[in-house]
């Protein structure tokens, strides 16, 4: 009923990133050829959100002219290793609430990141876009699985660098 979804943080009564989370919702859309949901009734709902000073992870669920809020206490995950796996076909262009082919990849220990995926280069992983620091610049893969909205906005504000990734280009990487 709702097959996409943008998770959007709320921060300190704030959505810094909502714009971008509308524009990936009007792209996914007009892609998929499906109707968009009303906007001016999401922004209602999301502005009862913004309320709260918790931080929050909203979540909009979207579909064929439909949509549904729902938001819960941001926690941040404690991460402490990397599995990589390799997949040439694997695709996750849009942000879904479809992740079978995300969740098939992921045997993991708690604490641990899903995956990091490979397709000759380095993308992402299943949970985040990553950033590498090598002690100059942040790098971040230049083919990621999606593209997700901070990405965008670090890259737009020079924080971070595009770059072809491979395998033996972790080795100096220090963050």
């Amino acid at each position: 009923m709702y097959p996409f979804l943008e998770t959007i943080l709320q921060k300190d009564a704030q959505m810094p990133l909502l714009e971008r989370h509308i524009e990936r919702l009007k792209q996914t859309c007009r892609v998929h050829q499906l109707c968009l949901p009303d906007l001016t009734a999401i922004f209602d709902q999301l502005h009862e959100i913004r309320g709260t000073s918790a931080t929050e992870k909203v979540r909009l669920f979207y579909g064929n002219g439909i949509f549904k809020i729902e938001s819960q206490p941001y926690h941040i995950r404690s991460i402490r290793k990397l599995k990589l796996i390799t997949n040439e076909n694997l695709r996750y262009p849009f942000k879904s609430v479809r992740r079978e082919v995300l969740e098939q990849l992921q045997k993991k220990p708690e604490n641990t990141m899903r995956y990091s995926s490979f397709k000759k280069t380095f993308t992402d992983t299943s949970y985040a876009n990553v950033a590498c620091w090598d002690g100059a610049t942040w790098w971040t893969p230049k083919e990621p699985l999606l593209k997700g909205v901070r990405r965008a906005a670090l890259l737009e504000e020079g924080r971070i660098q595009e770059a072809r990734i491979g395998p033996g280009d972790l080795f100096g990487i220090q963050k």
